[in-house]
């Protein structure tokens, strides 16, 4: 194999190991309400597991989001990772306290290189986030596809993979604006195509973190607040009691 095939291999290996990106979304299905923002810290490991070896390093990460509206939000991710674009979309219409259902595609692009070859990867993942919510905290799933294309500078030599994967995370929130989120997510590497043809299988790139996400409470704890929490169930007087106060209706008298 040629220098500049074996080192767009590399660098293609890179794009889509999880070594620089981010396969956890470290968020959760169900969106922020109008105007809200959200900043979260993002900290764990990422790597790949191969036939012969494993890899893994340390990452570290700040992202940031704000709601458009109450269904669908924009944010941008920076760090040890590649800088990332994001958005999020609700699809469902349910409210506070039901399952979420929400894609949550993000895109990013950096210049590498590996072996004396220099390429511009650009990566992107389509997660489906389901949120389902117990209490104010959510358990989040996320089956995904990560895809990865890189080209060399000079050459103009492509390379091209796709990865299915899964994301799970669980949302503690403990105070109404602050969330932790322990997640895990894995990929495995389907489909490789070049201009040497197609190939498939590789090793499994995964990411293992925790993210501390705080900013403008979700719904339901803003409900909370207010007393009117969407998790508890509302207090009607019963018939006997209302029966016992005394009329407001005057009564007349004669004389």
């Amino acid at each position: 194999m040629r220098p500049a095939a074996a080192g767009l291999l590399v660098l293609l290996g890179a794009a889509t190991s999880g070594c620089r990106g981010s396969l956890a979304p470290f968020q959760t299905a169900h969106t922020l309400p109008k105007g809200g923002f959200q900043v979260a810290i993002e900290g764990g490991a990422v790597g790949a597991i191969s036939e012969v070896s494993g890899e893994n390093a340390g990452n570290l990460n700040v992202a940031g989001r704000y709601a458009l509206s109450d269904r669908v939000e924009i944010g941008a991710r920076v760090g040890t990772g590649r800088p990332e674009l994001m958005a999020k979309f609700r699809l469902d219409r349910g409210g506070a306290s039901d399952v979420a259902y929400s894609l949550a595609p993000s895109v990013s692009a950096f210049l590498a290189s590996a072996t004396g070859v220099t390429g511009v990867s650009l990566e992107g993942h389509v997660p489906l986030l389901v949120g389902i919510p117990f209490g104010r905290h959510e358990l989040v799933l996320g089956p995904a596809i990560h895809l990865g294309h890189v080209i060399n500078v000079d050459t103009a030599v492509w390379g091209f993979v796709a990865s299915p994967g899964l994301s799970v995370g669980f949302s503690v929130r403990p105070l109404p604006w602050l969330a932790i989120l322990p997640e895990i997510a894995v990929a495995y590497p389907l489909f490789h195509a070049s201009p040497s043809g197609p190939a498939w299988g590789g090793g499994i790139p995964y990411q293992v973190g925790i993210a501390i996400l705080a900013g403008s409470p979700m719904k339901e704890a803003q409900h909370a607040r207010k007393g009117a929490s969407p998790y508890a169930p509302r207090r009607y007087e019963s018939t006997a009691r209302a029966a016992s106060r005394p009329s407001r209706i005057a009564h007349t008298t004669s004389d």
